[in-house]
């Protein structure tokens, strides 16, 4: 299109040179081939849109830089949801220090599911800025990560609680094992001196 624009622009200037079209002339074909070149460019960009919009992958440009731009964003979350985790389950000696390292890491899940949320929702406008199409995804940005917070809290909290109860049942289970293994070794002892005062007297009366 450039080419042929001013391929164009060539042409008529030597037409102007050579006398053969006058100056009104050569302005009003100037602005007719820069109107048609105008409406070809545009009709380009809308192909152009149109063919990253049916080949993109949520907004990226090919799967590979999906892949990369979602799963850095993943792995951070992941990365995230960890220390968070081990946040909750670890004891403190005091609980200033508990509320300091739950709002380190809760400002860690929070941010990084934010960027997680935005990996999955954002487009790309015609012009290359980043943009969203519709305003429930602006909500989305926010409320995502608060949900991402909460429920991770609870299912932290809740795993901690199962795992705690089932240490307490192997305890248990392993003091009953230990505590029977003592009182076998108890009877076992009785039985034991019985059967060797029962031989003793035995022998007593045989000598007698």
């Amino acid at each position: 299109m450039i080419e042929n624009r001013d391929h164009s622009y060539k042409l008529l200037l030597n037409q102007l040179k050579d006398k053969k079209i006058n100056i009104e002339n050569f302005y009003k074909e100037y602005n007719l081939i820069t109107e048609n070149y105008k409406n070809e460019h545009q009709e380009y960009l809308r192909i152009k849109k149109q063919m990253k919009s049916e080949q993109s992958i949520l907004g990226y440009t090919s799967f590979k830089n999906f892949l990369l731009g979602f799963g850095i964003r993943f792995f951070a979350l992941i990365v995230s949801l960890f220390y968070f985790s081990s946040k909750i389950k670890k004891h403190y000696t005091s609980a200033n220090q508990k509320v300091f390292f739950l709002i380190i890491s809760s400002s860690f899940v929070l941010t990084s599911a934010y960027w997680f949320t935005w990996s999955l929702v954002y487009k790309v406008n015609s012009v290359g800025e980043y943009d969203f199409e519709q305003w429930h995804q602006n909500l989305l940005l926010f409320i995502a990560p608060i949900i991402i917070l909460s429920s991770s809290y609870f299912l932290f909290k809740h795993h901690q609680t199962i795992e705690d109860k089932f240490k307490k049942v192997i305890r248990n289970i392993f003091g009953y094992i230990y505590e029977s293994k003592e009182d076998l070794k108890e009877d076992k002892k009785q039985e034991h001196i019985l059967k060797r005062g029962q031989l003793i007297k035995e022998t007593i009366e045989n000598v007698g």
